[in-house]
Order: structure tokens, then C-alpha cells, then sequence
């Protein structure tokens, strides 16, 4: 319905549809055309302002100019630019105006408005359906419309009157340039404009093609004026017929067909035109037309119809499947007998091929019949995930990717959840959220993931997937054995106190914890794997440690594992232990730092008779007193937080001097058995009276502990007698000298030993006013 002028909507090379009952025609015919002109809600968009336009004028009335009937009526269907306006007037036939010309401004200063319309041909694209038009150019409710504006004139508002009506011949339009006229309107009554008036439309015909004769007429009633000699040119299917090939007539009011043929049929139509203006005649058809519908994409078990357009001489319908994408040797689908055609919703995925043949109904001969163009018909199934690569593991502020494939629907949406039961949400912050691989970056704590993928026929969703933020370092040895490096762990990151830590068996360098405090949150220490903590380190383990019956963890001479929790710990592990330079018959006080060590396992080469433990009890004799009450070796273990008194082995191998008593001997105590740990507990003396009374007491722990936390601790400052002391034992072979130094938070007190029995020599420990805090008893020490 729309006539393109110079721009649409401010631009030049837009293209909008001309419907086709106005084809051909000018736009000054178009907007005088009652029948098949513009309405309102049309219109011509921005008529150019150099379209000058000119009607012929003839006969005007000049009598009864105020009867209040108006002569001119002009339409807006829009809203020009503020500041343009039309001009209209009457002229001679020179081109002189006769009268006044009229000025209007179709804007809101203008002229008002009395309505508006919301199909929007403008925004239309080329080739579609009028009625699919939107609402201005948006399927929101409510957005803008267009404004209908509307102004009449009498023949009085331009000047004209009995003395120049003679004189009028034309009337004449020269456009703003941004206007958008849908019609213009004059009274018959008050002037002719002797455009061809259409009094006889051309008749459809029905005939059978092979032979016979069709014949169209068009007939045009006489102008005004009686001196216009109209011209005729016959179109088919909108294009330009010449004589020849059966055509005769082409260019006259009748047009004739003669023999028929099948290529014949059609839509046919004549455009009169004479000087002032033209007419188009409406369509007569020989036998049919037919136009295919578009093909049509339907969800499975979903009705959806198809349909066609068949012109023409009450056309008939029959509808044909095809195995293929072809409108021959189709069959006929029963009962598919009208323009449209919804096939079963049992139809299987996939595409389906579908024709039409139509002819004028009552006609029997198939050389009547018109094939539409094939309708593609596509069955889609609902949207399927499809297959979702596994779950990933990746390290603290690592990349992980998920892929899904074999995926059927139209868009991919990715979803994430800290949980796995969900709530999922739109994964945000990633360029690939919506694409079949999602790439993602610095993932901080474990997060679940799903891909959510939609058509037109619903959603699905795939299966979840984790990724793992790993909190478990497993050692590599890449490097050394050193456990501070980066390189020998996976991540390429010591462990923390957070980290759970795994020491398999396969790298060639074993871990050693050297003059460091190495961190764990648990350790696991696999089969025929080993960790060793050198002298002068520490490995601090925040839970449980973990030793396989097969692996070996070794706490060398002063090096310490030290736990933050009371888990109990699983697995033996190895801690040594040096006493003092001693000799033959000198004695250490000695505390197991693991569970299950025995005695005479410790030392084998010390008397059985010279193990004992020291506490308050009742002798042989039944004297109750503070004694060392001897021990069976074998018969008997080390237990946790007691001490225990073990004289130097009796007999070393190889080693003269020191068998005479002559040389001194480190020796080396080895604990083996699955390591202390938590609080410890000990009942020193059964069914006697403990109070002030000494205790041979120790270390349990496989690490330093600490004398003030000892003696702060709210269960041992109840149970500790006040001012008590910490007695370690410093006694050579020397019955002349007390056998304890003495250890409480004001400090350390020494006895009268020196390091070499009653020979002055070597040093003496510093006495009194020490840093308590500094006070962290070894393990292994009794005291």
C-alpha cells in the first residue's frame, strides 16, 4: 500500500513494498484513487519536495462556495519536520496561480491530531506479509504510533470565485519535502479531475488449455471533458504483454487469447491512462495462480499448518507428499483438500516434502492444473545436552575447560552452582558462556557447572560437572629433595597448614624437611615412600598423619614433628634420639615420644636389671616412699608422659676404651611406633598418697614442648604442687653430687656435676633469669 518516494524514514535507498492493485501507477494517481488509491493508516513516505504534483482542475461551480460541503481534503499520516510545510493552489493553464495559494503545516503547531494507527509498512521488509507489519516498527505494547492528521478546504479559502473560476484549470501541490500524504480528496461536484474512470471491470474466465479462446475487456466511461483519449497496456503477473504468441490485443480495451495454453494462466490487468492521470482495472484470472506458502519448522508432536495462495476462479486444492524435495510424483494425502494443511503430529524428526496442485474448480482437465513450489516441512525434536567432557582438578587459581558436543538446539547457556543440587545461575564473566566449549579462568573454590541448551521445541540441560580447586599437593621431587622448593610439588606450591599432602612412593628424591618448619594439613606417606625431617627441622602437620606399614618416617636427632590437633595419628614412624656423651655405668632419663616402644627393644645392651622408673609407692618391704622401682625390659614399654631411668649399654662392640670405663659414649635411642599426639594423660601412682611427692615424668610428643605452656595449662596448675620445679636428670657415676638440675619459670638451676664426673672442666649451665619462653624441654627427655 505504500508508495516510495524520495526517502523512507530519512533514508534514500530503503527498500518498503508497493501492493501490487497500485503497481504501475504514479503518486499522483494513487492519492486521487478512491477505489484503489490510499487509505487511511497509508500513505506516500516523505514526498519529495521537488515532486511538484498537478491535477487537471476543469469545470469548476463557483456557485454555493459556502454550502459547508468541503472541496479538498488532504490527509497527513505522520508528523513533517517542524518549520516544512505544503503549499496547494489553482493556476491556469500556464502555470499561474489563480486565486491564493494555501500554506499548512502538518506538525503539532500545525494541525491537530484526530487519530492515530499502529501498522507499520515503513519498518516492512521487502516480500513478507502485510499483516505480519508491526506496531511501529516494535512488538512492545504500547510503543509510538503514527498520527493521522487531516485538513479541509472550500474552493473560497484558495481565492476562487464566479469572476476567476473560468480561468482555473489545474490544481497544484508542491510537498514540504518531509510530508506523508495518505490521500487527497476533492468534491466531484465542485470540479472534475478527468483521470479514466474504470465502468466495466475484465471477467475471470475458466478454461480448459489445448485450445479455445479467452477474452478480457476493460471498459473507461467518458472524462469531463470529452478530449482525452486514454491508452491501454494489459499485464500478466505484473509484466508488460506484447502481441504475438497467441497475445493479441495487448495495447486495447479487449485482449484476446487464442489457442490456450497452460503457460496462459495467470493474473491479468490494464493500466488507462490519459494527460490526466491513470487507472489501474482490477485482476481477472485465467483459470488459477498458485504461491507456495514459507516452509514451516515445527517442534515434534506439535501441530503446526502450512498453506498456500491459489487465485482465481474458485480454485480447488489438493495437497501431495513427496519423498524428496520435488513437486513431481508426490501422493496424495486424503482429505488434504483446502488451502491449508496440518500434517500428523506423529510425523518423524526430520524434513517432509510437500506440494499443492489447484485448478478452477468444475474444470475436469489436468492441463488445467498449476503446481505450487515445494513446502519444506521440518519436524524438530526437543533440544538434547548432548555429551559433557569430564570433571576437572585444577590447582589454586588454575584453568579449566568443559566442552559438550553431539548437542542438538539453538543456544548454549552455561550455568554454575556452588552446590550440587543447585541453584545453577547464568555463569557470568566468561566470553564462552554461551558457546559449546567454556573456558574457564582463576576458578577460586570448588564450583559445579551445566550446560543449558534451548530451541524453539524446549530446554536440557547436561549432566554436572566439578571442578576441583585441589587441596592436595602430592610431592613430585622434580628438583631435589628439599621440601621448601615449589618445584618438587604438583601446582608447583609449598604446602600450608590448608594443604593436604601426599608422599608417594615413585620419585626418586624423597622429601627431607631440613632447617625449615615444613606445613601440612594431614600427611600420607605411601608404600616404600619415605620423609625425612633432618636435625634442626620441624614438620608441622595441622591434623592426622598417616604412615603406610611400609613406609619410612624418620625424625632425626633434634629435629621435631610438631601437630596442632589431638587426632590420633596412624602408622609407626622412626624418632632419634642422642643421649648425652655418657659413660659405661652413667644413666638417662628417657621418654618415648611414639606408642609402643619397649624397653628392651630401646637398648638392648643395658643390664636387665638397670631399667627402672621413679615415683611414690611402697618398696619390697612394703615401706612406702619415693624410690626407683626396677622394671622387666621385656615385659615392659614405654609409657606416654612417664620417665623412664636406663643405665648405658654394658658391652659396645669394638669400642676398648669405652668398655673399661674409660671413654665416653653418645648413645643413639631410637623410638619406633606410631607418634604421640593430643593431650596426655598419665596416672603416676596407684592407691597412695600423692601430695608432694616427685614423679619421674617426660616428654611424650615427638617435638620440643614448652615449659611455660606446661606449667600454664589450667589442668596442671591444679595438679602441680605451687613453687614445684622440673627436675632433669644430670647425674654422672658420682655419688657426690645430687643427681637433677632444677627447671621453673623464674629459671634454670644447675647441680654440682661437671661434664666429665667430679673433674673441673667444660661449662656450666648459665643459672637463674632466663627466658622462660625459650624453656622447650626435646622430645625423648625425662625429667
Amino acid at each position: 500500500l505504500i508508495v516510495l518516494a524520495s526517502k523512507l524514514d530519512g533514508s534514500a535507498t530503503t527498500q518498503v513494498p508497493t501492493a501490487p492493485n497500485v503497481a504501475g501507477l504514479s503518486v499522483r494517481d494513487v492519492l486521487i484513487d478512491g477505489i484503489r488509491g490510499l487509505n487511511i493508516g497509508t500513505g506516500v513516505a516523505n514526498l519529495p519536495a521537488s515532486s511538484v504534483l498537478t491535477f487537471e482542475a476543469s469545470n469548476i461551480v463557483a456557485d454555493g462556495v459556502s454550502d459547508g460541503v468541503p472541496d479538498i481534503v488532504v490527509s497527513q499520516i505522520a508528523e513533517p519536520t517542524d518549520g516544512s510545510f505544503s503549499i496547494y493552489s489553482f493556476t491556469d493553464a500556464a502555470g499561474n496561480i489563480v486565486g491564493y495559494p494555501v500554506q499548512v503545516a502538518f506538525n503539532s503547531s500545525g494541525v491537530p491530531v484526530i487519530g492515530r494507527y499502529k501498522s507499520d509498512f515503513f519498518t516492512l521488509p521487502v516480500g513478507q506479509p502485510l499483516n505480519t507489519a508491526q506496531i511501529n516498527g516494535s512488538l512492545l505494547i504500547g510503543a509510538n504510533t503514527r498520527e493521522i492528521r487531516m485538513v479541509a478546504y472550500k474552493i473560497g479559502d484558495f481565492g476562487i470565485d464566479g469572476s476567476n473560476a473560468s480561468a482555473a484549470k489545474l490544481f497544484k501541490v508542491m510537498p514540504s519535502g518531509t510530508s506523508d500524504p495518505a490521500f487527497m480528496a476533492y468534491n466531484r461536484n465542485r470540479f472534475q479531475i478527468p483521470a479514466p474512470e474504470i465502468t466495466a471491470q475484465p471477467a475471470s474466465q475458466a478454461l480448459c488449455p489445448g485450445g479455445g479462446t479467452a477474452t478480457f475487456t476493460v471498459t473507461v466511461g467518458a472524462t469531463s471533458s470529452g478530449t482525452e483519449t486514454p491508452t491501454y497496456q494489459w499485464y500478466k503477473n505484473g509484466v508488460e504483454l506484447e502481441n504475438g504468441n497467441g497475445i493479441n490485443g495487448a495495447h486495447a480495451a479487449t485482449l484476446t487469447i487464442n489457442p490456450i495454453s497452460a503457460v496462459h494462466a495467470g493474473a491479468y490487468r490494464c493500466l488507462i491512462t490519459n494527460a490526466a492521470g491513470a487507472a489501474l482495472s482490477n485482476t481477472a484470472y485465467l483459470n488459477t495462480i498458485i504461491t507456495a506458502g514459507a516452509d514451516v519448522a515445527t517442534c515434534f508432536n506439535t501441530a503446526s499448518p502450512m498453506d498456500v495462495s491459489s487465485l482465481g476462479n474458485n480454485p480447488s486444492y489438493q495437497w501431495y507428499k513427496s519423498a524428496t524435495n520435488s513437486n513431481d510424483n508426490g501422493v496424495a494425502v486424503t482429505g488434504a483438500t483446502s488451502a491449508t494443511y496440518t500434517p500428523a503430529t506423529s510425523l518423524a524428526v526430520g524434513p517432509h516434502y510437500y506440494y499443492v496442485i489447484s485448478r478452477p474448480a468444475g474444470l475436469t482437465c489436468a492441463t488445467a492444473d498449476v503446481k505450487s513450489d515445494v513446502i519444506k516441512y521440518t519436524v524438530v525434536s526437543a533440544p538434547t545436552a548432548g555429551v559433557i567432557t569430564a570433571d576437572e582438578s585444577i590447582c589454586p587459581g588454575g584453568y579449566a575447560t568443559f566442552t559438550i558436543s553431539e548437542y542438538t538446539g539453538t543456544t548454549i547457556q552455561w550455568e554454575s552452582s556452588s552446590a550440587l543440587a543447585g541453584p545453577f545461575e547464568n555463569v557470568t564473566g566468561s566470553t564462552t558462556a554461551t558457546t559449546a566449549t567454556l573456558y574457564l579462568g582463576s576458578v577460586a573454590t570448588t564450583t559445579y557447572y551445566r550446560a543449558k541448551v534451548t530451541s524453539t521445541c524446549g530446554t536440557a540441560y547436561s549432566e554436572v560437572r566439578k571442578v576441583t580447586v585441589n587441596d592436595t599437593y602430592t610431592w613430585t621431587g622434580n628438583v631435589d629433595t628439599d621440601w621448601s622448593k615449589p618445584g618438587n610439588w604438583t601446582c608447583n606450591v609449598v604446602p600450608t597448614l590448608s594443604t593436604i599432602v601426599i608422599i608417594p612412593a615413585a620419585p626418586v628424591n624423597q622429601p627431607h624437611v631440613h632447617t625449615i618448619i615444613g606445613l601440612a594439613k594431614t600427611l600420607t606417606v605411601e608404600a616404600g615412600a619415605s620423609v625425612t625431617i633432618d636435625p634442626a627441622g620441624t614438620l608441622q602437620v595441622a591434623d592426622k598423619v598417616t604412615a603406610d606399614p611400609e613406609a619410612v618416617v624418620t625424625v632425626e636427632n633434634n629435629g621435631a614433628l610438631l601437630q596442632d590437633s589431638g587426632v590420633e595419628n596412624s602408622g609407626n614412624i622412626i624418632v632419634k634420639r642422642n643421649s648425652n656423651s655418657l659413660y659405661k655405668l652413667d644413666y638417662t632419663l628417657w621418654s618415648s615420644p611414639v606408642a609402643g616402644q619397649n624397653l628392651l627393644a630401646f637398648s638392648p645392651f643395658t643390664q636387665t636389671t638397670r631399667f627402672y622408673e621413679y615415683k611414690y609407692g611402697a618398696n619390697s618391704s612394703n615401706v612406702s616412699g619415693e624410690y626407683y622401682f626396677p622394671l622387666v625390659p621385656s615385659a615392659n614399654s614405654f609409657v606416654a608422659g612417664r620417665g623412664f631411668l636406663i643405665r648405658m649399654p654394658d658391652n659396645l662392640s669394638g669400642n676398648t676404651a669405652y668398655n673399661v670405663g674409660t671413654a665416653q659414649y653418645v648413645f643413639p635411642g631410637i623410638f619406633t611406633g606410631v607418634p604421640n599426639n593430643g593431650n596426655i594423660q598419665t596416672q603416676l601412682t596407684i592407691g597412695q598418697t600423692q601430695a608432694g611427692r616427685f614423679y619421674a615424668a617426660g616428654n611424650p610428643y615427638p617435638s620440643p614442648i614448652s615449659v611455660a605452656a606446661f606449667y600454664n595449662d589450667t589442668q596442671n596448675a591444679v595438679n602441680i604442687e605451687a613453687g614445684s620445679a622440673i627436675y632433669f636428670w644430670r647425674k654422672k657415676n658420682d655419688t657426690t653430687v645430687t643427681s637433677y638440675a632444677t627447671l621453673t619459670l623464674s629459671g634454670f638451676t644447675a647441680n654440682a656435676g661437671y661434664p666429665v664426673g667430679t673433674v673441673a672442666g667444660g661449662t656450666q649451665p648459665q643459672t637463674g633469669g632466663q627466658d622462660n619462653a625459650q624453656y622447650y624441654p626435646a622430645s625423648g627427655s625425662g625429667s
